[in-house]
């Protein structure tokens, strides 16, 4: 757990790392999930994968060793009625190629389709976000390239109590 404080605001926030390993218990893959306490929200990104395992740009390859590690932390958080993740990444030609061919990891793994996503927040190479929560994704740094915060949020249709809006009626006849 680490403690993050600021002028007003003081967050929790738990950490943990979820690790993909071939039979010979050979580390292929990891993931970096992110909890943000008192807040229904956490975030994923750290991302590696093992050299030579897929092709940079191609999440769709079935040796893609990620894609179960995100479908886990998706239905692990589900569990626990965290509806909302955020991640962060570059704007660069090889994001926008695996975005345009569906062959990100959002679009490949099985919990992907269930949610939406919105971009945030589109920081400028050379600057910091001015929110304090988007600049910790993105290492509380300046970088050299655009950068954007992405949030996505599951579809009502898979949450618990996602039809109260058909059944509102039933709560106050």
């Amino acid at each position: 757990m680490m403690r993050t404080k600021s002028a007003q605001v003081e967050i929790n926030i738990s950490q943990g790392i979820i690790g993909a390993f071939t039979a010979d218990s050979d580390l292929v893959g990891t993931l970096k999930y992110t909890l943000w306490d008192g807040l229904a929200i956490y975030s994923i990104g750290a991302m590696y994968i093992k050299p030579g395992i897929i092709s940079r740009y191609d999440f769709s390859n079935p040796d893609n060793p990620i894609t179960p590690i995100l479908d886990f932390i998706l239905q692990s958080m589900e569990d626990k009625k965290y509806y909302t993740w955020f991640y962060s990444r570059a704007l660069s030609p090889g994001y926008h190629k695996i975005q345009k061919t569906k062959h990100d990891l959002l679009n490949q793994c099985k919990l992907g389709s269930r949610y939406d996503r919105f971009i945030m927040e589109v920081v400028p190479a050379g600057m910091r976000s001015l929110i304090k929560a988007h600049d910790n994704m993105l290492s509380n740094q300046v970088w050299v390239k655009n950068s954007m915060i992405v949030m996505c949020s599951l579809r009502n249709e898979f949450r618990e109590w996602g039809d109260v809006f058909e059944k509102e009626p039933a709560f106050y006849a």
